[in-house]
């Protein structure tokens, strides 16, 4: 039977948000309160979606406010192109939360689970789209100067 995920493998995903934010695009992120999310997320600018298999199964959903964006992306690529939906960069989002994804995992294996991450997969809000799950997840909110980033987490243990 599936067992629901404990707070220090949630932090395993926040931690990993937090410092790669910081380091890439100096936002400083303070953690707010966590929430119940339904089984569907709006895509309003862009989501980033990561699978886990293996002792946690499920889908980790990132999803940025578009100055968060717009900051994220003119870091890493000098300038900010002038659609979002441009491919390089979905590709550059897609490559943040697969770094911010990839740091959980080696700290899940910390926690004695042995996980892997699915490549990543960029929705837009120009396709006016939205992501469905098959149960409830939380959402971690982390509040920034540029606006919010949320981590939707649609996991449990096997």
């Amino acid at each position: 039977m599936a067992q629901r995920i404990t707070a220090a493998e949630l932090n395993a995903f926040v931690t990993p948000a937090v410092e790669v934010l910081e380091k890439i695009a100096s936002i400083s992120a303070e953690i707010g309160p966590l929430q119940r999310q339904p089984a569907s997320v709006a895509v309003e600018t862009l989501l980033v979606l990561i699978g886990l298999e293996g002792d946690l199964e499920g889908t980790v959903v990132f999803q940025f406010d578009r100055p968060v964006l717009k900051q994220i992306l003119t870091a890493l690529l000098g300038t900010l192109p002038p659609l979002l939906n441009d491919p390089i960069c979905l590709d550059a989002m897609g490559e943040v939360a697969n770094i911010i994804a990839g740091n959980a995992t080696g700290r899940l294996e910390k926690l004695g689970l042995r996980t892997t991450i699915t490549p990543p997969q960029v929705l837009t809000g120009e396709e006016g789209a939205h992501w469905t799950s098959e149960k409830e997840g939380v959402i971690i909110p982390l509040n920034s100067a540029s606006g919010k980033i949320g981590i939707c987490t649609f996991l449990q243990k096997t």
